[in-house]
């Protein structure tokens, strides 16, 4: 008996100083350049379920390695760069 209350005992105090749960930041867009690499992490997720848009460029001539580029960009409606430093983002 005194193993019982002493677990009801403790499961109230882990309750009492459990942390709080943060609130869930979700963005409403990635942003990608389109290569291949951690570049394409955003365009396998599935966020369209999640209600997040994508947002960026491809390289010039729609070129990435795995060779893929025009589809890719026409998929998630990327734009083809130009080639020079871009300074102002689509958003």
């Amino acid at each position: 008996m005194n193993a019982l209350k002493e677990e009801t005992n403790a499961s109230r105090r882990s309750k009492r100083h459990a942390p709080k749960r943060a609130k869930r930041h979700v963005p409403k867009y990635f942003v990608t350049g389109g290569q291949t690499g951690g570049d394409t992490i955003p365009l396998v997720f599935p966020y369209k379920s999640f209600g997040i848009e994508i947002k960026g460029y491809m390289p010039r001539g729609w070129k990435r390695e795995d060779g893929k580029g025009s589809e890719i960009g026409k998929k998630h409606g990327l734009i083809e760069g130009e080639g020079v430093l871009v300074t102002k983002l689509i958003i």
